[in-house]
């Protein structure tokens, strides 16, 4: 059976099943690995030592990172197992062995609080599309580095008495994240209709797949970035992934302890750790929220402002917040 034929095969079965990305995620390896090798190779000729060695040498000539390499090497591993439990070729010892399938340790995203608060007090009043986006990347900074397909796939069920709680797409951990001032001001500003599916509007088409319109959102997020930090200035790349490994390395520098940081952002951890982070409640994690948030607190406000602005839900039926003329205000029910 031909290499692209199969999968492709794999990739209908795969969306079938609603597993949208992991299907995206093998065409891709099946384009970059037909470029080099043509259509029409069988599955038996390319699973070979010498062929995926040659890959992997063409790939690096074209200067593909050894990340990618490794991801589209994977990618082939996967589908080659499968090949095998479908009985379409015979398992070879140690194929993937002579190839890159590892993980280099990249440069790190995070920007420093001075970045972040510059994209913050930006005035957008004629930019109101990057305003748009530019609040979603504070939005997900302020709920502790949310990534943007959890933020899509926010519901209103999520909101608990000033708290979101859901379930993280990656891992399926469950977090808790107090809802801070500034939190609840972009959500209430941005929160679709009652009758929506979701808190945001990035899936607002019924008519079209959810995986289709949530990439696409992504990618506009990503480019709308460029442009604003290109607009302010801003040396630094800044991407969806920006807000999230920034929170994390300000809560660190801020002495939040790396259990807490781990915990708030969803991360796995070995058994152990796991056990231990059972001991850290709501009420910590709020005060590693505050730390975070009171490095980018505006420096116009007093003391007692500050504390209002950054203030996360604490079940009052009151909240002040700071409205976008720079005043403390009060609302009734922070949320809703």
């Amino acid at each position: 059976m031909f290499l692209s034929k199969f999968i492709a095969g794999n990739a209908k079965k795969l969306i079938e099943r609603g597993a949208d990305r992991t299907a995206s995620a093998n065409m891709s390896t099946m384009r970059s690995a037909c470029s080099f090798a043509g259509q029409s190779i069988s599955l038996a000729k390319f699973f070979t030592c010498n062929n995926l060695i040659m890959y992997q040498h063409y790939l690096q000539r074209r200067g593909t990172s050894r990340n990618t390499i490794s991801f589209y090497m994977r990618r082939l591993r996967s589908l080659y197992n499968q090949a095998i439990r479908e009985g379409l070729m015979q398992r070879i010892p140690g194929l993937f062995s002579v190839v890159f399938t590892g993980y280099v340790r990249t440069k790190k995203r995070a920007v420093a609080p001075e970045v972040i608060r510059k994209l913050q007090e930006a005035d957008l009043s004629q930019e109101p599309d990057l305003a748009f986006w530019r609040d979603i990347f504070m939005l997900s900074f302020y709920l502790q580095g949310m990534s943007f397909v959890d933020m899509a796939h926010l519901k209103s069920e999520n909101i608990q008495e000033r708290t979101i709680v859901y379930a993280r797409s990656k891992t399926s951990t469950q977090i808790s994240i107090p809802l801070s001032g500034p939190a609840i001001e972009i959500l209430r500003k941005y929160r679709q209709a009652p009758e929506c599916i979701y808190l945001l509007p990035f899936i607002i088409d019924p008519k079209k797949k959810e995986s289709t319109q949530r990439e696409s959102a992504l990618k506009m997020f990503n480019r709308k970035l460029k442009i604003l930090a290109e607009m302010l200035g801003i040396k630094t790349k800044i991407t969806s992934y920006t807000a999230r490994h920034t929170w994390a390395t300000t809560a660190y520098h801020q002495g939040v302890p790396l259990p807490i940081i781990s915990q708030a952002m969803g991360h796995r951890t070995e058994e152990v750790t796991r056990v231990y982070l059972d001991s850290f409640n709501l009420e910590e994690i709020s005060k590693a929220q505050e730390a975070v948030l009171d490095t980018i607190a505006p420096k116009a406000l007093n003391r007692k402002e500050r504390r209002m602005w950054k203030r996360v839900g604490n079940g009052k039926d009151y909240v002040r917040h700071r409205a976008s003329d720079g005043q403390i205000r009060c609302k009734h029910n922070a949320f809703g």
